[in-house]
């Protein structure tokens, strides 16, 4: 078995990379011996190609995909990386980019240490609740990553107050945004003024 870890980076063009949404999704290969690897490549392929096909998303972002051995010590290795771009050229729509809709997940029980969350975002939709469409888009999204690598890879959470991975078997997605403070855009400058008092 390999247990894999895969950072997610939603970004556009030109922007500071402290501000790139970022999400990790976890993967436990199965069958992998002594003496062998994973095809960390195709892996990676597949996990850009899940969050590549969720709609919503404004036209100037892109996505990278980072693979990683849990089993390497830190810091790991990149093992293979996967990427993709909708304009080069384009710096995306303004969006507001602490929107998110929460994809929630667990494995067997609905319990704490045992359930994660991907923030997916930033979404291009002004309504003032996710309507059906955004929520399927998440289910499919879901659908997608319990599908990456075939039979033998199963779509993990990993907790690290636990220290152990378990498999999702379960999860939803509500009718209502999150809103994920620290993806607000940082300052990249100030200006100042003095009173006349």
């Amino acid at each position: 078995m390999a247990k894999l870890r895969f950072q997610v980076v939603t970004r556009r063009q030109g922007e500071l990379p402290i501000d790139h949404v970022v999400n990790s999704v976890y993967f436990d290969v199965l069958g992998v011996g002594p003496g062998s690897e994973p095809d960390y490549q195709a892996l990676a392929n597949d996990v850009r190609d899940a969050f590549r096909q969720r709609g919503g998303i404004s036209a100037g972002y892109g996505c990278e995909v980072t693979c990683y051995d849990m089993a390497d010590a830190k810091p790991r290795p990149i093992k293979a990386t996967a990427a993709w771009m909708f304009y080069v050229n384009a710096n995306g729509e303004s969006v507001p980019r602490e929107v998110s809709l929460c994809l929630s997940y667990y494995s067997e029980r609905n319990l704490p240490k045992y359930r994660g969350r991907l923030f997916i975002g930033p979404w291009n939709y002004a309504v003032e609740r996710p309507g059906l469409g955004q929520r399927q888009n998440l289910t499919q999204l879901a659908t997608a990553l319990g599908a990456v690598g075939g039979a033998n890879v199963d779509w993990q959470l990993y907790s690290p107050t636990r220290n152990a991975f378990s498999k999702v078997t379960n999860g939803w997605v509500d009718d209502e945004w999150d809103t994920v403070r620290s993806r607000g855009l940082r300052a990249t400058l100030r200006q100042a003024f003095v009173t006349n008092e």
